[in-house]
């Protein structure tokens, strides 16, 4: 399967109108779900300028850590996730050893001092996801909902991301 992610900013005005269209009838309504994450970098945002987007999300009673990194085709991402449970987890970047993007970040962290990822920000999410097929594969809409927490700063932010997925 190859995973394309487009991600697209709704204005306000518009927000009721795409939310009933992501919701869905008939056979195809949508699931609404509650995503809690804390997303992890270095201070100077080094796993971010290699491509890398590291976290630990939990979505529903289950926490899952996440590695997304950049493919070979500028297109698709490489992404590996690995189930931890219902207890909260810490992170650890050894999870993702096998997987072509923990190669890749083991060989970034052997370059950075120890301990220098940190959380740098969290969010807590409202998505709202309908499967919708096509005749060359699914399409997952998601309309996400929520705020992303930084320091002292909270930003509210709406958005509807599709996942083409072929298959």
């Amino acid at each position: 399967m190859n995973e394309i992610e487009l991600r697209f900013q709704i204005p306000a005005s518009q927000w009721p109108v795409v939310r009933r269209w992501v919701e869905g009838t008939g056979k195809s309504v949508a699931t609404q779900e509650r995503l809690q994450a804390s997303y992890f970098d270095t201070a100077g945002r080094d796993l971010a300028q290699a491509g890398f987007a590291l976290r630990l999300r939990r979505e529903g009673e289950v926490w899952v850590q996440t590695l997304k990194g950049a493919a070979p085709d500028g297109m698709t991402r490489l992404e590996h996730n690995v189930p931890l449970g219902a207890d909260l987890p810490t992170l650890d970047v050894a999870r993702h050893a096998g997987h072509p993007a923990g190669q890749a970040l083991q060989a970034l962290l052997a370059t950075l001092p120890e301990g220098a990822l940190q959380a740098l920000f969290r969010t807590d999410i409202t998505r709202l996801t309908r499967a919708l097929r096509t005749p060359h594969g699914t399409v997952e809409l998601a309309l996400d909902q929520g705020a992303l927490l930084a320091g002292r700063v909270t930003r509210c932010a709406a958005r509807r991301s599709p996942n083409s997925r072929s298959n």
